[in-house]
């Protein structure tokens, strides 16, 4: 009888309980990951826009100073 009463509640709460963790996933879970997700990619861009633009700048003045250095030492004075 114990086993035929929880077998009944088991199966009718069964429904129930899927239909609300999906709901709970798509309204809570799921937004929440794709914000994280989406911050953290935008930081990886900003670093990473950051350091290619500082490479950029040191590539340039080094390659500026390496030609003023190799003007500087290759001029027939």
């Amino acid at each position: 009888m114990v086993d035929s009463l929880s077998h009944t509640v088991s199966n009718a709460i069964q429904s129930t309980m899927i239909t609300s963790y999906r709901d709970t996933f798509n309204q809570i879970v799921i937004p929440s990951y794709e914000k994280a997700v989406t911050n953290m990619f935008q930081q990886t861009n900003d670093v990473f826009k950051r350091g290619t633009k500082e490479c950029m700048y040191k590539r340039y003045f080094f390659r500026k100073i390496h030609h003023q250095l190799k003007f500087r030492f290759t001029r027939n004075d």
